[in-house]
């Protein structure tokens, strides 16, 4: 005797979990007693197609993906502002090449620095645009050069700052800024 309209219902939404939550059609087939092709049929049947459950599949590992990458899923990720994404993600790019280049730490990811990134460089108070001269372009800046680029190390500046502020301590700026007072 077959099943109830309300146990292939049952039957295939349990099917149709396990589908999604990555179990093998075969596998799901074996758990039930029945072939392959019939977990096809029963999830076409109530309308859950084999091509969704390797959609979500994917839709998973392309959000693991973005969360690991940038902090967000890809459909927070999309929501964001555009220009400031490639901003960031520039800025990110360069960071982890020097990192890796002069063996220091990087932890930082997209998710860190875009509440930080105004669009105003926070040292000279105008905003960052680029342009032949890099001067009024963001840049990263470790606040301690002797330490690498964590969350707690950095900040965006202009490239301008961040040369001017590159390897001097803040006594010999004080002494410079004393020296051109003196000329004036």
């Amino acid at each position: 005797m077959g099943l109830t309209l309300e146990e292939r219902t049952e039957r295939a939404r349990k099917i149709h979990k396990l589908a999604l939550g990555g179990m093998g059609l075969e596998a799901i087939g074996e758990r039930f007693g029945i072939v392959k092709s019939t977990v096809h049929r029963i999830l076409f049947g109530t309308g859950i197609k084999p091509l969704t459950i390797r959609q979500e599949k994917k839709k998973s590992v392309i959000n693991a993906y973005y969360l690991e990458k940038y902090g967000y899923t890809k459909e927070d990720y999309n929501n964001l502002d555009l220009s400031k994404r490639l901003v960031i993600a520039d800025l990110l790019k360069w960071a982890k090449i020097r990192a890796s280049s002069n063996n220091l730490p990087f932890n930082i990811t997209h998710r860190d620095l875009y509440p930080a990134y105004t669009g105003v460089c926070p040292v000279f108070g105008f905003t960052f645009f680029s342009v032949e001269n890099k001067d009024y372009s963001p840049s990263l800046d470790k606040i301690d050069n002797n330490k690498g680029y964590t969350r707690e190390n950095v900040q965006i500046i202009s490239y301008r700052a961040n040369r001017l502020k590159s390897n001097a301590s803040v006594e010999e700026l004080e002494q410079l800024v004393n020296f051109l007072k003196k000329l004036k």
